[in-house]
C-alpha cells in the first residue's frame, strides 16, 4: 500500500514538474507540442515490473510511457543500456555502407576507400562527442 502512495505521489510531482516547464516555456514565448512530449521510466527489470504506470497528463495531452526515446541525438532507454543507441549507430552505418555500394560502379577503389573511412570517422566522431561532449578528440588517436 505504501508503494501505490509513493508511486502515485511521484506521479503528481512528474505532473506538477512538467506543468511549471510548460508555464516557463509560455512565459518566455516558446512553443511547446504537449503531443510530442515523450517520458521514460528507468530502473532495473525487476523495478520497472513493480510500477504501474499507464500516463501522465501534459497539457490536454495524454502521454504514455515509451521503452526508448531519443534526447540530443542519443536514444536511452528504460534500463540505462546502449542497447537502442548502439542498434541506431549500426543501422545507420549500414545505411550509408549501402549507400556506398550503390554508387561503387562509379567510384575508383581508392575514392571507395577514402569514402568509406570518412563515413565511419563521421559516425565515429558525431556520436562519440555527443555521449561524451566534454572529450578531447584526442581520444580518437587511440583507435
Amino acid at each position: 500500500m505504501d508503494s501505490y502512495i509513493s508511486q502515485n505521489n511521484a506521479f503528481a510531482m512528474v505532473e506538477n514538474c512538467v506543468t511549471g516547464v510548460r508555464a516557463w516555456l509560455i512565459a518566455i514565448r516558446l512553443m511547446i507540442d504537449d503531443r510530442k512530449t515523450e517520458f521514460l521510466i528507468i530502473g532495473t527489470r525487476h523495478l520497472l515490473t513493480k510500477i504501474s504506470i499507464d500516463s501522465i497528463l501534459v497539457g490536454d495531452s495524454v502521454i504514455k510511457p515509451l521503452d526508448s526515446v531519443r534526447n540530443l541525438g542519443n536514444w536511452f532507454d528504460c534500463h540505462m543500456s546502449l542497447d537502442d543507441h548502439v542498434g541506431k549507430i549500426c543501422n545507420e552505418a549500414f545505411r550509408g555502407l549501402y549507400n556506398i555500394r550503390q554508387i561503387r560502379k562509379y567510384l575508383t577503389p581508392e575514392s571507395t576507400k577514402t569514402l568509406v573511412h570518412a563515413l565511419v570517422a563521421l559516425i565515429t566522431v558525431i556520436h562519440f562527442s555527443s555521449v561524451f561532449p566534454n572529450s578531447n578528440l584526442i581520444v580518437f588517436r587511440r583507435f
